[in-house]
């Protein structure tokens, strides 16, 4: 390499070469380069372009003469000497280096100063390539300058520009490879300069995003197009936060892509408060699509816009009808809210809102659904509104359920008045007409048989008040039998026999001629039918000559045995025949109020027969033309069964000796007249109204029979009945008692406290007659201790 120098035509590196130290030079004089070194100075001193080297450990520089312009004052200074005594253009080209060194291969933009003492260095597009001994040992490097790069101020005044930017800018080579990033990137990041460089920045993305991020920028730098997309970016603090990444290709004046630049805007507060809107967003489509809530976007003119699920479901209107047919509001509401809701559309124009307006709409299918909504103008002047409304269809039917069992009530109330007074009405008169001078025998006859029916009727009232509290408390229990239906129905049948003569109607049984046996309480059951026929022969009017027509079929299916009452009065319109069965529900009665009744008697039939695992069931053709009732049992299949078995009623016997009988009762009328009855029948009786008194009778003459009402003065019933338990000989004295209340706590409580009977007020006939009959055939062995 001698002739190194004699070979060189380039002026400058002649001279370079002749006038250089090279003992002082990293390099060693040029005769003793390596060849790839010689080599590679030779092709650098011949290229057109820009060029330098650095070879070896000490990296010692090389340049061409195009490249000598760039050193400005460095030239001819560097030439031959090391990189490091470049310190201007030494702290950008240091990283460069290592890579280079490190055998890669790539383009950077980079600042280099041309003078020591300058401000400002220009901004060139640098290739680097790393520079192999023969070996393929990486022995140096190699920088060309392929122009300078494109960037808008083309110096240092672009980097003033871009630090004093809020956004991120960077750039990179036209591979993608980045380059440059401004003092906001490395502030946000918290990254040293050179630490993302490259492709290291990929790093930095949320790995949920990395991949869509990448694939987009690897896109554009193959097509072209423009970079944007929104990612997350790790910040200094390690959080990510959300920001907007924006690339565009610079091209030179062939249209080649010569660098892009690229900027990332923070948004994460942004996309806060878009995260925050959508689902706010997301709670009000959530109540718009909600089945609870209805919406509807409206013009002034009563046109609906908008409309979701909610409010069409409210009225029947599927999504299809309302994109078909449209819906106006004004259709949709009847005639008589048409009024008030143009009333409350001028109120929304005054003040721009209503509030808590009860209204309602038609259906599709005609009916009606109620509303309570709230509406407010959506611009100013009003030309459309928002409408948010809710079904309260429910509460108003319960209103008005209310107020019609408010006036049902009312209703019960005064015919509750009106039938307890009309037996009062005739007892009174009675009771006064027996005052009145000296009565033959018929007469008293006729009065006290006023009497007993009416007081039997008001009876059977009370008793109905009280059976229909007791069921629908769950409070009867049910004595349950083998019994007849036929003759649990023909009981019925007398005691309604004398209602139906009264009023000359003809009732007529058809019964089979299987015995049809139930298991149920016969009592009851009773009760059931002669309510049904009290019924019937109630609401048939009198019809002369024949009067009216009851029938009874009684028939027996594989499981059940089926009654149908039918007759040919005043029948029912279909509301009522709907709520025969509810209780205080009546027909429409004249002012004197014929029929009478309170209303409870079928309600208190369909829970009996609910309680005998039955159903009851009411039909007619319409007013005028009869009702059918149907009473379906479950079938008792008992083999060997007769009717003989099943026990009936028992007369009472004649007493063979008359019984003593103590009466306590503070209530003069009643006491006197259950004595005279019990005389009457055979019997001795004493009445006492103090217990203080009767206690010290009991004491003395030991009665056979004390019959005690439970509210007295001085201490009560129950306590005498224990006080009488304690005298000697008495333990076994039978004890009745006689009350005004009928609950079973009160029956509970009376045989607690020793009495062995306990009957509600008014006492029937027959069940003093029964407890006189049972002390009559034990009188002997309690009387004898036998």
């Amino acid at each position: 390499m001698n002739d190194f120098a004699g070979r060189s035509s380039v002026h400058g590196i002649e001279r370079h070469l002749r006038q250089c130290d090279w003992t002082a030079s990293p390099l060693g004089p040029p005769s003793s380069w390596p060849p790839a070194l010689a080599h590679a100075a030779r092709f650098m001193f011949d290229a057109p372009v820009p060029m330098l080297l650095a070879w070896g450990g000490a990296q010692g520089v090389l340049y061409n003469d195009a490249a000598a312009p760039l050193l400005g004052a460095y030239d001819p200074g560097l030439f031959g000497a090391s990189l490091s005594d470049w310190p201007a253009a030494w702290d950008g080209l240091a990283g460069h280096a290592a890579r280079a060194l490190a055998g890669e291969a790539f383009r950077v933009g980079q600042s280099m100063h041309t003078a020591a003492d300058a401000g400002a260095a220009p901004w060139l597009d640098l290739a680097f390539a790393p520079l192999r001994d023969l070996d393929g040992a990486v022995r140096g490097f190699t920088c060309t300058v392929c122009g300078p790069a494109a960037l808008p101020t083309g110096d240092a005044g672009f980097r003033v520009v871009a630090d004093a930017m809020p956004q991120m800018v960077w750039s990179t080579l036209p591979d993608g490879y980045h380059d440059y990033y401004n003092r906001h990137w490395y502030d946000f990041t918290g990254m040293r300069d050179g630490e993302t460089d490259g492709e290291r920045w990929n790093a930095m993305f949320h790995e949920d995003d990395r991949e869509r991020a990448w694939a987009a920028w690897r896109l554009s730098l193959a097509t072209g197009a423009p970079y944007e997309i929104e990612y997350r970016l790790r910040h200094r603090s390690g959080d990510y936060r959300w920001v907007l990444g924006r690339a565009l290709p610079v091209r030179d004046a062939e249209g080649r892509i010569v660098r892009w630049m690229g900027t990332c805007t923070d948004i994460d507060q942004q996309k806060r408060h878009e995260e925050a809107l959508r689902q706010s967003e997301a709670r009000f489509r959530r109540l718009a699509d909600s089945n609870v809530v209805g919406i509807v976007r409206y013009r002034m003119d009563g046109t609906i816009v908008e409309a979701n699920e909610a409010f069409l479901d409210m009225l029947g209107y599927t999504r299809a009808d309302f994109e078909r047919d449209g819906l106006a509001s004004r259709t949709l509401t009847p005639p008589e809210w048409l009024d008030a809701t143009a009333r409350a559309m001028t109120e929304l124009r005054t003040v721009g809102r209503i509030e808590n307006l009860v209204k309602e709409y038609f259906r599709k299918d005609g009916s009606r659904v109620s509303v309570q909504m709230g509406s407010i103008t959506m611009d100013d002047p009003a030309t459309e509104g928002v409408a948010v409304m809710v079904d309260v269809t429910p509460i108003k039917d319960a209103q008005r359920a209310l107020r019609e069992a408010d006036r049902r009530k009312d209703e019960f109330l005064a015919m509750l008045a009106h039938e307890l007074r009309n037996p009062l009405a005739p007892i009174t008169a009675a009771a006064d007409f027996l005052k009145v001078g000296r009565l033959d025998e018929e007469r008293v006859r006729q009065v006290t048989t006023i009497i007993g029916r009416q007081a039997r009727h008001m009876t059977g009232l009370i008793d109905d008040l009280l059976d229909v509290s007791r069921v629908t408390r769950g409070l009867i229990t049910l004595e349950r039998a083998p019994v007849p239906l036929a003759g649990a129905i023909a009981e019925a049948v007398e005691q309604v026999r004398p209602q139906v003569k009264a009023k000359g109607h003809r009732l007529e049984l058809h019964l089979p001629s299987d015995e049809a046996l139930v298991a149920g309480d016969r009592k009851r059951l009773v009760q059931v039918f002669a309510n049904i026929l009290g019924n019937a022969a109630r609401y048939t009017p009198s019809q002369p000559p024949d009067g009216g027509r009851i029938d009874l079929h009684l028939r027996i299916e594989d499981t059940s045995v089926v009654v149908d009452v039918c007759d040919n009065g005043i029948g029912m319109t279909p509301e009522l025949t709907a709520r025969a069965f509810d209780l205080f529900s009546q027909a429409e009665r004249s002012a004197d109020r014929a029929q009478g009744g309170l209303g409870i008697g079928l309600a208190l039939v369909k829970s009996l027969v609910e309680l005998h695992d039955g159903t009851v069931s009411a039909h007619s053709d319409g007013p005028g033309r009869g009702s059918r009732f149907t009473v379906v049992l479950p079938r008792l299949r008992v083999e060997g069964d007769d009717a003989g078995s099943v026990p009936g009623t028992m007369a009472p016997a004649p007493p063979e000796r008359a019984l003593e009988v103590l009466i306590v009762d503070d209530n003069v009328d009643a006491a006197q007249i259950l004595a005279m009855y019990i005389e009457a029948v055979g019997h001795r009786a004493t009445v006492w109204h103090s217990p203080g008194q009767a206690l010290a009778y009991a004491a003395e003459h030991q009665p056979d029979l004390c019959v005690l009402d439970i509210g007295l003065p001085e201490f009560d019933g129950h306590e005498l009945a224990r006080r009488l338990r304690a005298l000697p000989g008495m333990a076994a004295l039978p004890l009745v008692a006689v009350s005004g209340y009928g609950q079973a706590r009160d029956r509970d409580l009376a045989l607690a406290a020793g009495f062995d009977r306990h009957f509600v007020k008014p006492v029937m006939a027959a069940d003093i007659l029964d407890v006189l009959g049972a002390v009559a055939r034990r009188r002997p062995n309690s009387r004898t201790g036998e």
